[in-house]
């Protein structure tokens, strides 16, 4: 497949540097690994649809088995929506079934 695109001269000259120290033999291969790089650090998650309680439960699961942990992480790794998990683990704060590090 044959992609063309537009870029800056400036661009251009960062891209021959590279390709002038060797980092790259050719624009052609520094395109393939930019793209590469790209694909491979934006992975989509499919968000489950799951009930409040049940939700509420594998958070606190989480939490058990990790210890500390990001919300975005926990959000992440149950698949599920950030703010959902946000509105929850304040729930379960309120609840006293975790607590806040700060």
């Amino acid at each position: 497949m044959k992609i063309e695109c537009r870029i800056t001269k400036e661009e251009k000259k960062k891209i021959q540097n590279l390709i002038d120290t060797r980092q790259y033999s050719n624009i052609t291969d520094f395109l393939k690994e930019a793209i590469k790089d790209e694909l491979d650090g934006n992975e989509i998650i499919n968000l489950r649809d799951i009930g409040r309680d049940e939700a509420k439960k594998e958070v606190v699961e989480y939490y058990k088995e990790y210890g500390i942990a990001y919300l975005s992480d926990v959000a992440d790794a149950l698949r599920l929506d950030y703010h959902f998990v946000f509105d929850l683990t304040e729930e379960l704060v309120k609840e006293g079934r975790l607590e806040w590090l700060l």
